[in-house]
């Protein structure tokens, strides 16, 4: 189980504030962005532990891994 980004979706997000600055935009007047951040749970490998996830866990989680 882990709480943590998209690294593709990490690289577009600055490829465009870059495509911007480049472009002529004042970096030091752009606003800051955070990524957005997923959790994901890996349903094998607590099964393989022996951890039961709780259905409202799953529920939860925008990424499972079976």
């Amino acid at each position: 189980m882990t709480y943590g980004f998209i690294h593709h979706e990490v690289g577009a997000q600055a490829a465009r504030i870059a495509h911007h600055i480049l472009k002529g935009a004042d970096p030091g007047g752009y606003p800051v962005e955070t990524a957005e951040s997923y959790l994901a749970i890996n349903l094998h490998v607590a099964d393989v532990i022996g951890l039961e996830i709780p259905y409202e866990i799953l529920q939860r989680a925008e990424i499972i891994i079976r």
